[in-house]
Parts: C-alpha cells; sequence; structure tokens
C-alpha cells in the first residue's frame, strides 16, 4: 500500500514524460515502487517512500524490533504519511533532522523538516535531474550525484539520452548541519 507505486504514474523530468519503454510492449506507465530510506537523527523513526509515489512516509523504528502477537498489523498501522515530496529516490539525515530527498520534477534536493511538517527546496539547479543516492558529510556537506538514469537505455531502449558530463555535487548543509553518528 504505502510502498506501492500510484496508478498511472507519471514524472516530467527536464520536461520529459517519463514512461516506460519495454521491447515489445505497448508504453506504460513506470512502476517503481519502494527506493530510499532513512533514519531519523536520533534513531526513532524510519522513512521511506516510493519513486512511483510522491508521499513520504515513516514508521517508528520500535514498531519494526518488535516481536509479538500482532507486531505487524501494529508497525502497518504505525505508519504515517508526510504529505508530498515530489519524485525522489535517495534519502539521507542531517544533525538538524532534516530529511533529504531528491527532487527530480523541481531539478532539485529538498528536505522534510519533522519538527514543523514542512517539505521545502535545499538547493536547485537546471543540471540536476535523477538524484540516486546521496550522503552528509563530517564536513557539513551534502553529497549527491545527478545520474540521469531517467534518461538511459533501459528506459529508451536502444537509445542512450543521458547528457555527459554527469556531475557529483555538493551543498553546505543549514544550520552547521553534519552527519549523524548514531553507534
Amino acid at each position: 500500500m504505502y510502498v506501492a507505486p500510484a496508478t498511472q504514474f507519471l514524472a516530467k523530468i527536464w520536461g520529459v514524460p517519463f514512461y516506460s519503454y519495454m521491447a515489445g510492449q505497448p508504453l506504460t506507465y513506470q512502476g517503481f515502487g519502494a527506493d530510499g530510506i532513512a533514519l531519523s537523527a536520533d534513531g526513532t523513526d524510519l522513512y521511506f517512500g516510493a519513486v512511483g509515489k510522491r508521499y513520504l512516509y515513516s514508521i517508528p523504528t520500535a514498531r519494526l524490533r518488535a516481536d509479538g502477537d500482532f507486531s505487524e498489523a501494529l508497525a502497518q498501522a504505525s505508519v504515517v504519511s508526510h504529505g508530498q515530496k515530489g519524485v525522489s529516490d535517495g534519502y539521507e539525515t542531517d544533525s538538524n533532522g532534516f530529511i533529504y530527498h531528491g527532487d527530480a520534477e523541481q531539478e532539485a534536493v529538498s528536505f522534510y523538516n519533522p519538527v514543523n511538517g514542512t517539505d521545502q527546496v535545499f538547493v536547485r539547479d537546471p543540471r540536476i535531474n535523477w538524484i540516486d543516492t546521496m550522503s552528509t558529510g563530517s564536513d557539513g556537506y551534502l553529497y549527491f550525484t545527478s545520474n540521469q538514469l531517467c534518461f538511459g537505455p533501459l528506459n529508451w531502449p536502444g537509445t542512450d539520452n543521458r547528457v555527459r558530463p554527469f556531475a557529483l555535487f555538493r551543498a553546505k548543509l543549514p544550520n552547521n548541519g553534519t552527519k549523524v553518528n548514531l553507534v
């Protein structure tokens, strides 16, 4: 339910509709499900979402660790929706407690602030499209790549529409944020 893609989900990356092109099959909608998780800065919640759905969810990690009668049903009942977050793949957390995520349709990285429940753009650049992975550094920067997955030959059979050079970005975290170390 939470990790399945939305029916007829259609993202637009750099203004291009992102359909699924399978050899010998009719054009269809992308079916990306769950992909991307991040622990809250204090480790009490696990944030997740589906690429093919624009919503961010969380579940208390205590519910995931529970092993008793009805634990699975209780875990499912404890999932919280935090509203729309855009089209995203990778997630990351910083010491501010912000949950960063790609925002492909906005050419951006955005973040969810669990303190006030808002989602806002963190950095925008016209070179940004498909952010798959990101990492916060102990130097106070968020590092991420824009891999143009949506324009590769898996989505455009026989054609590689990616435009080189690819890019590795870094952006200074707000409020002197840094990497979270939970161990």
